[in-house]
């Protein structure tokens, strides 16, 4: 990562638990989120609290395709996440 260029962070699980507090730890370090958890509604609320740019994906970790999907969105929108 190079000098003031932002932390990409790729977060599965966030719409609660352990996820959820990875998310609201690296937004206060201002990070790029990609956020994939199985339910939509909590990562939109979730989304909307952070105060950083914020990707959100609904997807199954178990489903390889959907995890894919999501990744390679995040991958082209803002290059390999750091974390």
């Amino acid at each position: 990562m190079r000098k003031n260029e932002k932390l990409k962070v790729f977060i599965t699980g966030a719409s609660s638990g352990i996820g959820e507090a990875l998310a609201n730890e690296f937004a206060a370090q201002d990070a790029i989120l990609g956020l994939v958890a199985r339910r939509k509604d909590p990562l939109l609320i979730l989304k909307k609290k952070l105060a950083t740019e914020v990707d959100i994906y609904t997807a199954d970790v178990r489903d390889r395709n959907a995890l894919r999907i999501a990744a390679e969105d995040f991958i082209a929108k803002y290059g390999a996440p750091d974390v």
